[in-house]
């Protein structure tokens, strides 16, 4: 004759919805163990790229508003011009002011700009 359903060898175990089989203990201890490092390892990579965008971006903006400003012939035009570089270079990257300054002690020809 036919047994009743949930009782035979099948009815415990993971095969029929029960508890974890025999070989089953401590896998997701194992599973945690592995994946943990590997994503804080994703996150760090993810943050350090990030990093190393951002320092991109400051020197491309840098470098822009140096040019835009050393071809100035007077030292308001230049500040503008390199002031107006910079923030368009950094409009979509940075949020925060922006600080444009001539490290050099006059506005002569070899002068230096710094964002």
């Amino acid at each position: 004759m036919a047994e009743a359903s949930g009782s035979g060898p099948q009815a415990s175990g993971s095969a029929a919805g029960g508890g974890p089989r025999a070989g089953d203990a401590g896998l997701s201890t194992i599973e945690v163990v592995i994946l943990a490092p590997v994503m804080i390892l994703v996150l760090v990579l993810v943050g350090f790229g990030q990093l190393v965008e951002g320092r991109g971006a400051v020197d491309g903006a840098a470098r822009d508003a140096a040019r835009a400003g050393s071809i100035q012939h007077d030292y308001d035009v230049a500040m503008r011009e390199a002031r107006k570089a910079a923030a368009a270079d950094l409009k979509d990257v940075c949020v925060g002011s922006l600080d444009v300054r001539m490290t050099g002690s006059c506005f002569e020809p070899g002068g230096f700009f710094k964002v």
